[in-house]
């Protein structure tokens, strides 16, 4: 187990102002200088972890001495598990906004962030409180000036590197992935550009997509071709301290997190303005659209013979409407009844419909959707396959791309993508229940006779 912590501490500026990265042994040399004999307590319990660290072989450490140097060389340094971040900095480095720099480095990098300063003022302690509601996960504050502050920041270091997912199984996913690339770029390094150009015809909007799609699956395939595996559930339990108390009371964290997880699986929102199959579309709060027309089609929708002009959907309904309208219509519309209330079927996968009825819905949950006040909020949306329909789009022969994109639906706001494997088994299954596919019934005396062979079997 190896962690990769950079400490982002204005105390680090009396070794160096440069923006340059501060390596272990930099830091070491100058212990004195970032601790001096008349240290504050606070300054003390710094020194105090710094030293735990450089003397634990699991852990490596490099430092700034201001958070805008982190933010600036992200994608040029080293790839950090746990950041320590200060948050009060000295009038020398006035212009560093402590949250906003935060903001910016949880947004763009992968890490754990543990504030570590010394707050006195109620400001900061509710911006800090603020961020760690947002983020519970990510973000923990610990005051430099507790007792034993140092070993309780460096225990929670190292739990952290057991118990979170991410971070127990960063440097493998990481460096797989990186094999993955450094495979592919192996594969096509016998390519020169003007090659590649002629083989992949890469001049137009549908084959660079195509080259996409291929690299993509190309670093699935190698990527699962890698060594990667769980710890068994059994170790897990053991690991676990957990007490009841506090496992009822991060059980609606628990539930959170597990909505989070399954959305991020089952949906992607992609922000090239090009529309796709298997885009979802908000007309108003109470109806949306899958779009179903195929991929092929939509890269030259504005060629009038690949489409004509027709954008196929299916319409999806929100929960708010299922439960508001559908009562009111019963009573005048026994059909509605059959496809949309009575007694309901266990729903144990995205295929599986809410009743036993080829016209029943599908159950699309935790769509994430933006509301009106610039937060999100999770809606479950009800996909009825035999509500399939189509808008007409004015074709615009003489534009270039020949791509759709989504302004050209006016009427409909992007909110998301539904992802694969989910997308295709499910407009499958939608054509599927309109075709209405199937073959004979036996009789019953062939029944027999099939019945016969197959009591014969061993």
């Amino acid at each position: 187990m190896n962690i990769n912590v950079c400490l982002i501490d204005d105390a680090l500026i009396r070794i160096s102002k440069e923006q340059k990265l501060l390596c272990e042994s930099q830091i070491n040399a100058n212990i004195g200088e970032i601790a001096p004999d008349d240290a504050e307590e606070y300054e003390e319990n710094l020194k105090s972890f710094i030293l735990s660290m450089i003397n634990d072989k699991e852990i490596t450490l490099s430092g700034y001495s201001n958070p805008a140097f982190y933010n600036k060389n992200i994608g040029n340094q080293p790839l950090f598990d746990v950041v320590i971040y200060d948050w009060d900095y000295s009038p020398t480095l006035s212009s560093v906004n402590p949250e906003t720099e935060l903001s910016q480095l949880i947004e763009n990098s992968y890490c754990f962030v543990y504030i570590y300063s010394f707050l006195t003022d109620k400001e900061s302690i509710k911006n800090i409180k603020k961020i760690k509601d947002k983020l519970p996960y990510r973000v923990e504050h610990l005051k430099k000036g507790d007792e034993n502050s140092s070993d309780k920041l460096t225990a929670k270091i190292k739990e952290l590197k057991e118990s979170n997912f991410s971070a127990k199984f960063a440097n493998d996913l990481r460096n797989n992935a990186l094999k993955s690339v450094e495979k592919i770029l192996v594969s096509l390094s016998r390519l020169d550009i003007k090659q590649f150009h002629n083989i992949m015809g890469t001049n137009n909007e549908e084959k660079k997509r195509d080259i996409l799609e291929f690299i993509s699956e190309k670093f699935k395939n190698n990527m699962i071709a890698m060594e990667f595996s769980l710890p068994p559930e059994e170790a897990l339990d053991a690991q676990s301290s957990e007490s009841h108390t506090e496992a009822e009371s991060g059980e609606n964290i628990k539930v959170q997190s597990m909505r989070e997880l399954w959305h991020y699986r089952m949906y992607s929102k992609i922000n090239d303005n090009l529309v796709r199959k298997g885009d979802i579309y908000k007309k108003s709060d109470k109806e949306y659209i899958l779009i179903t027309t195929p991929n092929c089609q939509l890269v030259q929708y504005h060629n009038k013979c690949k489409t004509f002009g027709i954008l196929n959907y299916c319409v999806l309904l929100s929960e708010t409407f299922i439960v508001e309208k559908v009562p009111q219509l019963v009573d005048s519309n026994s059909s509605i009844k059959n496809i949309c209330v009575g007694k309901k079927c266990e729903i144990n996968s995205l295929l599986k419909q809410i009743k036993n009825n080829d016209s029943a819905a599908y159950f699309l949950p935790y769509v994430t959707i933006n509301d009106s006040e610039g937060g999100h909020k999770d809606a479950s949306l009800f996909l009825f396959p035999k509500m399939y329909s189509y808008t007409e789009i004015k074709c615009k022969v003489d534009k270039l791309p020949t791509y759709l994109k989504r302004e050209d639906i006016s009427d409909h706001t992007y909110i998301t993508s539904l992802n694969e494997p989910f997308l295709s088994e499910l407009i499958k299954e939608i054509y599927d229940k309109l075709q209405g596919n199937g073959v004979p019934d036996y009789t019953d005396n062939f029944k027999k006779e099939i019945k016969q062979i197959i009591d014969r079997l061993p």
